[in-house]
């Protein structure tokens, strides 16, 4: 297989499993959805992938492609390795990824349908925790490369999302004995499933279009850089999911979720997942967090504020300059006051200011949209004792000042 072809099969893998995240519901869809189209166009002999049942601490075979698959869905005499037994055992204990280029010469491999000449052997992990391991055997010695363990990874990164993700609906479930807990909790994990993962999937589509341009017009020296932003993508997904489910964790009291929180390092991750958004606008975002450089405060609450603030002042940028955003912070008794201000198109507060936080509320036909954000930050705001104000001029722009809470 030439570079250009494997490359482009990479592309096509990468599209298909990021368009998938929200089709699968169970473990089993997502890891046979792997098997069957997705390392199905690696060129790889076969796949195996395990997952670990911590309480026996074994490591199963559950979904499978090539030899060891004959019928769908089906895995031909499925074998059982114990935590730390051969490669893959190795790999589960570790949690780090390996490639062996022969395997004659490591006495941890173990012969499973046929012996072979070199393994691939990456980590599925969920909350740092491994919950499987994505497995492939070839007949040559020294087949797999770096590139192969670079896609693996990816691809393993976002199996753990999916898997949070469920992990996350679950735990809402059994929270309906509640009514008004839950009623609540759904609320806001709803919104911040259906509003803000948005920017991190939306920045992937984006960038595997960019990849495909640069391949049509044989620009391909940026194309190792947009892999990289996609894998980062996919982690900054990852770690949203997993903020959620704490939240979720928590049983509607997501103060106990409180972390010191670092706002240059918070806002440089959250300009990783936007950063496509910020390229195609040529935004300018500014930072001055000297007075208050951390607060303590739920991760995932503080990411999506800023998240939203932040992609509203982008989207209703003046259409005769680009997008400039300032963040600030000052500590003030009992709070942490943010201010974001831009230089968009601003609001008639006089017109709009009773109904700008209210749900579904839109103020500007010309810009997308469907009104959540807005009142998913108040929300967030306000459930932890804070409040948000605002401040704009038509054809001037916008400040929001959020006061976050102290919670000690």
């Amino acid at each position: 297989m030439d570079l250009e072809k494997e490359r482009k099969d990479q592309l096509q893998i990468i599209k298909r499993f990021a368009a998938s995240l929200t089709d699968k519901n169970t473990v089993e869809e997502i890891i046979w959805d792997v098997a069957d189209n997705v390392i199905s166009k690696l060129g790889f002999i076969d796949c195996i992938i395990y997952l670990l049942d911590t309480e026996k601490e074994i490591l199963e075979q559950k979904a499978a492609y090539g030899p060891k698959s004959p019928e769908p869905y089906m895995i031909k005499d499925p074998i059982v390795l114990r935590l730390g037994q051969g490669i893959v055992g190795k790999v589960a204990a570790s949690g780090q990824s390996q490639i062996v280029n022969d395997v004659s010469a490591d006495p941890d491999y173990v012969v499973d349908d046929a012996y072979r000449a070199s393994e691939i052997a990456v980590p599925i992990l969920v909350q740092d925790q491994v919950i499987g391991v994505i497995d492939s055997e070839h007949s040559e010695k020294d087949f797999f490369k770096e590139e192969h363990l670079h896609l693996l990874e990816t691809i393993a990164a976002i199996i753990g999302s999916k898997v949070l993700m469920l992990r996350a609906y679950d735990t809402l479930k059994v929270q309906t004995r509640d009514l008004q807990i839950i009623n609540s909790l759904y609320k806001q994990s709803a919104f911040v499933i259906s509003h803000d993962i948005k920017s991190p999937l939306a920045n992937i589509r984006g960038l595997i279009d960019i990849y495909r341009l640069n391949q049509k017009n044989g620009n391909e020296e940026e194309n190792d850089q947009i892999i990289t932003l996609i894998e980062s993508s996919a982690k900054k997904l990852t770690s949203k999911i997993d903020d959620l489910n704490k939240v979720i964790d928590a049983r509607n009291e997501p103060s106990k979720t409180a972390e010191t929180i670092d706002f240059s390092q918070l806002l440089y991750n959250i300009k990783m997942v936007i950063s496509l958004e910020i390229r195609n606008k040529q935004a300018i975002i500014k930072e001055d967090f000297s007075a208050a450089e951390n607060v303590r405060y739920p991760r995932s609450y503080l990411e999506s504020i800023i998240l939203n603030l932040l992609t509203n002042a982008i989207k209703y940028k003046a259409k005769d300059r680009n997008p400039v955003i300032d963040l600030k912070t000052e500590k003030i008794p009992g709070y942490t006051l943010l201010t974001v201000a831009d230089n968009g198109i601003g609001i008639d507060l006089k017109k709009n200011g009773e109904k700008l936080f209210r749900l579904f509320q839109r103020f500007h036909r010309s810009v997308e949209g469907k009104g959540l954000g807005l009142n998913l930050v108040k929300s967030q705001v306000e459930s932890l004792g804070g409040k948000i104000e605002v401040e704009s001029e038509v054809g001037e722009g916008t400040v929001f000042k959020v006061y976050l809470k102290d919670l000690g």
